[in-house]
């Protein structure tokens, strides 16, 4: 509520892993989420998702050292 007061959009950043696992997402279902999973060709997080950050090994012109990459659908 504090992020939406600030004129934000929260979201829920997690892995696959501890999305289907160690949150209920039922409960959490008013809330975005942006699942990172690495090294599959799709997530295999059981919920709809906005964002899905598929490296950490990206490159970006001008950025020393690797960085997040992430499709934003």
């Amino acid at each position: 509520e504090t992020i939406k007061a600030a004129g934000y959009t929260p979201m829920i950043y997690a892995s696959t892993s501890f999305l289907n696992n160690q949150l209920n997402m039922q409960e959490l279902s008013s809330y975005s989420v942006w699942v990172a999973h690495y090294g599959v060709q799709t997530p295999t997080y059981k919920g709809p998702y906005q964002i899905w950050q598929y490296t950490s090994d990206g490159y970006v012109p001008g950025i020393d050292g690797r960085v997040d990459m992430n499709i934003f659908y």
